[in-house]
């Protein structure tokens, strides 16, 4: 069974109408979760900056490491699911939290991520360096997903209208012009 022209139009219009729907939902949720992952990666490097902050406070108050317990600020990384291992210059451990990271693999599964090494700088002058880790059970909160979730929801449903006027504003325009077309095509038939 042969389709009439105009029913291959119509089902190639759907088509067209049906992947573009894929490919910009796709898009979306591609671009949405690329900007979302580099908003948590800005909100963990405060975290992170933070910690080197408060090194390079203690390093100017004490002008060394030998008096570093790593208690307070060792505590304030934990509270925000981080480690760090600090060493000086020479590449001497000075402390780390590797023992606190040993006990929580054993309580829990604990994915490491965004592991990064910043200098410890006084006075211009590299001081230290150190690793710090993010350990958590998930990269996103609960909090995060929902929003996530809603957002790439209400951009879906802003990309169905999208493609919805689109198609209906075609559908007006070949319902317009069609007949031009045809009784511009009869008019030059009998020219």
């Amino acid at each position: 069974m042969k389709l009439s022209i105009k029913k291959q139009f119509l089902l190639l219009f759907l088509l067209v109408t049906i992947v573009s729907l894929f490919i910009l939902s796709f898009m979306l949720r591609t671009s949405i979760d690329s900007c979302f992952y580099d908003y948590k990666w800005a909100e963990q490097s405060k975290i992170f900056d933070l910690i080197v902050s408060r090194l390079e406070t203690f390093y100017a108050e004490h002008k060394s490491w030998d008096s570093f317990n790593g208690n307070e600020i060792g505590n304030l990384a934990m509270k925000e699911g981080c480690y760090f291992t600090l060493y000086d210059n020479e590449g001497k451990l000075i402390w780390t939290s590797e023992h606190t990271i040993a006990a929580r693999n054993n309580t829990s599964s604990v994915h490491r991520y965004w592991r990064n090494i910043y200098p410890v700088n006084y006075k211009n002058q590299i001081k230290g360096k150190v690793y710090i880790v993010q350990f958590t059970d998930s990269i996103f909160t609960q909090k995060d997903i929902t929003f996530r979730e809603s957002v790439l929801t209400y951009t879906n449903i802003i990309n169905y209208c999208i493609t919805f006027i689109f198609t209906f504003y075609n559908d007006i325009i070949i319902a317009v012009f069609k007949p031009y077309y045809i009784s511009s095509k009869k008019s030059r038939k009998y020219d």
